[in-house]
């Protein structure tokens, strides 16, 4: 990402900010990828309560490529720690060859993509990551199996959704557990939010977003999988 990361802008009435402030509701963020993996999952990288009558989230401006050695089952409610990490951008993949995911960074790969290889004979777990925090928080979670090659890439699209049952960044969330609103962002496009406790999420014409009611898969929503007879993710 770039300085000029995508935003929203995101305003809520004093009234709505009192009743999820009274239901110690939490506003959490979530990234869009495309990858091939069915078992990959979308992970929480903003849950915050300091959210006011006009709050601005923007994506993640630098992305990470991280190994975890711990490799639990990626299912809902699972915390992934991330135990090497290091910056990354399109273009690079990072290969994991030492115990426990260490690598470096090489300057090849897919070119709109972040890949990672494991040239290990172990499991990792894998994935893209951003600082938030102060700490590498994940945002994308999946296995990397010994010898296999993960192939990464970040979309334009930010999911928002409120909701008092805890999810700490990192935490694997396969379903929504409130009512949220899926952006996609426009090159250049302003974009404004709003939320009421009752009415919803709703936003201006010419605005590219739409409601994710609470139970929603958020793993359809967030995870693109490649056409099965079009390139390969990243190839195009």
């Amino acid at each position: 990402m770039t300085d000029s990361a995508p935003e929203v802008s995101v305003r809520m009435s004093q009234e709505t900010l009192d009743a999820l402030a009274a239901s110690g509701c939490f506003l959490y963020g979530l990234s869009a990828v495309r990858s091939a993996d069915g078992a990959g999952r979308p992970a929480p990288w903003l849950q915050t309560d300091k959210y006011a009558m006009h709050t601005r989230v923007q994506l993640p401006r630098e992305l990470l490529a991280f190994t975890s050695p711990r490799t639990p089952p990626l299912l809902d409610g699972v915390r992934v720690e991330p135990g090497f990490h290091v910056p990354a951008r399109a273009g690079q993949t990072l290969v994991a060859g030492l115990a426990g995911g260490g690598g470096e960074m090489r300057e090849w790969g897919a070119a709109d993509a972040i890949s990672l290889l494991n040239t290990t004979a172990g499991p990792l777990t894998g994935g893209l990551a951003c600082t938030a925090g102060g700490e590498a928080t994940p945002l994308y979670v999946a296995p990397l199996h010994g010898g296999w090659l993960q192939i990464v890439v970040p979309l334009p699209k930010l999911l928002l959704f409120v909701s008092p049952y805890p999810a700490p960044p990192g935490t694997v969330v396969a379903t929504s557990t409130g009512p949220g609103v899926l952006v996609t962002f426009t090159p250049g496009a302003e974009c404004a939010l709003e939320f009421d406790a009752d009415q919803g999420w709703s936003w201006p014409q010419g605005v590219r977003a739409h409601a994710v009611p609470a139970q929603s898969d958020l793993v359809r929503l967030l995870v693109e999988y490649p056409a099965p007879d079009g390139p390969a993710a990243g190839a195009g």
